[in-house]
């Protein structure tokens, strides 16, 4: 009876040691597709940065293309700003665009490059637009096109730190747990 109950004992730690490599190889391939941005949440960060170049555009036929409600990009948007705007949204109307301001200052290279000032403004619209005309209670500015890419990189640096910091410091704590104690 004795002898059983070591082989059990010995099958059971084999079994951990044998869970605690695979919890170490996926946290490893994890990280590795995630560094990929393989998952973006359904290309949310690529979504964002495509709205951030087209708003840094004055030029192109689809510059600073307004961002509407029921857009693909809507919610990966209105989230960025709500988390990180200073702006103060009125709570009794919802938002309709997002839309930047006219450019302060822009210019256009001789190949086709553009530049559009970081200080343009990005106005948060209450009503549907173009074709409204806009008081100041129709609209909120919310940030500025440089504000919009920083945001981008402050929403990555959380992301990458809650995935890379806690879930693997997580895994840590597991293999190393199986491993001081079977």
């Amino acid at each position: 009876m004795g002898r059983f109950v070591t082989l059990q004992k010995q099958k059971v730690r084999t079994i951990l040691r044998y869970i605690g490599f695979l919890v170490s190889v996926c946290g490893f391939v994890f990280i590795v597709l995630d560094h990929s941005e393989v998952f973006d949440s359904s290309g949310r960060v690529t979504m964002l940065k495509e709205v951030a170049a087209r708003f840094n555009l004055s030029y192109t036929p689809d510059a600073s293309k307004p961002v509407d409600r029921g857009d693909p990009e809507w919610s990966a948007v209105m989230s960025l700003i709500y988390r990180y705007s200073k702006a103060d949204f009125p709570k009794d109307k919802d938002p309709q665009v997002l839309a930047r301001d006219v450019a302060v200052l822009s210019a256009k290279g001789d190949l086709g490059s553009e530049w559009t000032a970081p200080s343009t403004r990005l106005l948060l619209l209450y009503k549907p637009w173009p074709g409204n005309s806009m008081g100041p209670e129709d609209y909120r500015v919310v940030g500025s096109i440089g504000d919009f890419q920083d945001w981008i990189t402050k929403d990555q640096a959380r992301h990458k730190f809650l995935v890379h910091d806690v879930f693997v410091g997580g895994l840590s704590l597991v293999v190393g747990f199986l491993a001081l104690f079977f």
